[in-house]
């Protein structure tokens, strides 16, 4: 099983503001929606994760609410720095053969480009191909 894991776990301190920058509304959604709609229409992932900030668990599942997502299966706690919640993610999916972890970043299509891990041959690390600026041009 090929899972994907959305690591939007941050509180969006670099960018400031009241939202994190996965929450932030862009052409009338929420960029972490743009992220999970990618890995949906990925033939090659099977299931989603989200890594979210505890606080913001309840927002996630309002947008969660919105959306007709079928592969989004867990909702995970982000810990206090990044790999802290790349861990957790890892952890939940002990033994399976393969995630692929993404930050919350939009894209145009559901193509997801996949590089092995050296470290761990069933790690895969996303990368998503169309940044917002290629997306508005």
């Amino acid at each position: 099983m090929n899972v994907a894991v959305v690591l939007a776990g941050g509180i969006g301190s670099r960018v400031g503001g009241d939202v994190p920058k996965q929450f932030l509304e862009l052409e009338g959604r929420a960029v972490i929606e743009y992220s999970v709609d990618a890995f949906e229409q990925s033939e090659g992932i099977d299931e989603i994760a989200l890594v979210i900030h505890p606080d913001w668990m309840d927002h996630m599942r309002v947008i969660l609410r919105r959306n007709p997502w079928r592969k989004v299966r867990r909702l995970l706690p982000g810990g206090k720095e990044r790999h802290l919640s790349s861990l957790h993610a890892i952890e939940a999916y002990a033994g399976e053969s393969g995630i692929t972890i993404s930050s919350s970043l939009p894209t145009l299509s559901g193509s997801v480009r996949c590089v092995s891990s050296m470290l761990n041959p069933a790690l895969f690390i996303a990368l998503n191909i169309v940044s917002i600026c290629q997306r508005r041009l």
